[in-house]
Parts: C-alpha cells; structure tokens; sequence
C-alpha cells in the first residue's frame, strides 16, 4: 500500500511516496509561493489555487505516478497556536467562551471566522502546572476552503489538514521516544514542542523578525526552566538556514539531533540525492507515513 503525503511549508511543496511503510517510492521539491503569503491574503487568491491545483498532479503525472487521495501538511504560521489555562470543571459553553475570547484578543476583527479546537494538555506533575493544561488550536476557514477547491480541481482527496509541528512530533513518537524537545527552526519562528512520557507537554512559539539577531538566546533561556532542564534530547528539523543555527545552541548536557527521516527508510530510486534535499526538512511528512 502507497502513502502520500504533501508539504506546503515556507516557499517549498514537498512530495513524499512511500510503499508498505518502508520504502521511499518518489520524493520530489518544488520551489513555489511562500505558504504564508497564498494562505493568508485577505481574499482567497483564486488564481495561486489553479497554479497549485496543477503543480501537484503534474508531479506525480510526470514521474508516473498515480494518486487518489494524499495527506497534506502546512506550515504551522498559518494556525494561531498557544497555551493556555482552562477550567475544566466550568460548564461546557463557558470553555468554548474562554476560547473564543483568547482568539479574539489577537484578531478582534475576525476571530469569528476561525474554525477552533483544543487538546487537553495532562501535566501531572508540580513543575508542568505552570504551563498552562490546554492547547488551544485554530486557522482560519479559508484555509479549509481553499484545501477543498484544490482538491476538487487536481482530483486528490486530501484527508484532512496537518500542521509540521504536530506530524513531526508523530514522527519521532513513532520512533519509540518518549521524553524530548522538538524545534521546529524557521525564517521567522520557532515551534518549540516538549514531550513527556510520550505526550506532548508545553507548546511556544517562539518569532523574530528576518533582520533580527539570532533566535537562539530565547530557546536556551526556555530549555532551563522547570520541566524543561530534565530532558536530554533536543531534535531539530525545518529551514535549512534556520536549522543551521541549532548547531549553535549552548545546551551544556542535552543532546542535539538533526533529524533524518530517510535513514528509517530504503531508498528505492538511487538517483535521488536525499542530501540536495536536505532530510530535516522533510521530517514533519515522514511523520504521518
């Protein structure tokens, strides 16, 4: 059985086809509208979604590939992501209330146009109390809108819509670990996701702007605090640029990896130079094989 997977993050499609589970079938990058600007315009671009509607069945056209339904991962910037504190014992419209008023503070013009959920963060233990018990997840409705029409004009089924920081993190729990800090490194940001016992435990975003100083400072002050300083691997994937920088993280005793995906996986086409491609980038697809 095939498994496609397609990711839209920064300025890259990326195309990942991989067979019974083990063996890289097709992988392919495409250089393409930067994800944040075609996702977040004001009005839905009509022409971007044809432009993209016809990339990505001409990948798979031209490598003689056929393909029914894909599942397709976005770049995190295009969801409002946070923790926060919620009182679970309250009554059901007084959560969905708390909420709707958290999203409202960051876009009071238009919050009610996001489509929201949240996870339950479970934080057993006194040095997790602080950061919050609920992830609180939203995106706007045009991004489902538009991941509809580009599905109805390429003919794929997309089975549902993915965000890079949670199917990455998938990835590495499909790797049997348990405790870690996952950095999603970027341009303008930092997913900094922290796992416990195999769940997740905190998100933080982290931004800067492109002619800022380097991130780095903010992640190691974030790693030194309670229920952070315990965990001793730190995996890294995303920008090749960005992810350059972990390289240069003072962590003292935890360990840094950047991630390779394909070295859990065969290879089947020896043509393909998976170093060009840069393997950490692709991590957050591998995630949801």
């Amino acid at each position: 059985m095939n498994k496609a997977i397609i990711g839209y993050t920064g300025k890259y499609i990326r195309f990942l086809l991989v067979e019974n589970g083990k063996n890289v079938r097709f992988i392919d990058q495409q250089e393409y509208t930067d994800a944040g600007i075609f996702f977040l315009e004001p009005k839905i671009n009509h022409k971007r979604i044809t432009e993209l509607a016809g990339i990505i069945p001409a990948v798979f056209r031209k490598n003689n590939i056929h393909v029914d339904s894909a599942s397709l991962v976005l770049d995190s910037k295009l969801a409002y992501l946070n923790m926060i504190p919620v009182d679970f014992t309250d009554e059901i419209e007084n959560i969905n209330s708390s909420l709707i008023w958290e999203l409202s503070n960051f876009y009071p013009d238009t919050y009610k146009n996001f489509k929201i959920s949240y996870q339950k963060i479970d934080a057993n233990r006194d040095e997790y109390f602080y950061l919050g018990n609920t992830l609180i997840i939203a995106y706007h409705k045009n991004i489902g809108e538009i991941t509809r029409r580009i599905s109805e004009l390429s003919s794929i089924r997309f089975t549902g819509i993915n965000f890079d920081n949670f199917t990455a993190g998938k990835f590495f729990l499909g790797r049997k670990e348990k405790d870690f800090i996952l950095l999603g490194m970027k341009e303008d940001r930092t997913d900094v996701s922290h796992y416990l016992n195999g769940e997740l435990r905190n998100y933080t975003g982290l931004f800067r702007h492109r002619e800022s100083s380097d991130i780095n400072p903010e992640i190691e002050n974030l790693l030194k605090l309670p229920g952070f300083n315990g965990i001793k691997k730190i995996f890294v994937y995303g920008d090749e640029d960005s992810v350059k920088n972990a390289e240069k993280l003072k962590t003292d005793y935890k360990e840094v990896v950047i991630s390779d995906p394909f070295a859990h996986f065969a290879l089947q086409d020896p043509h393909t130079d998976i170093a060009e491609l840069k393997p950490y980038s692709f991590t957050s697809l591998f995630g949801l094989v």
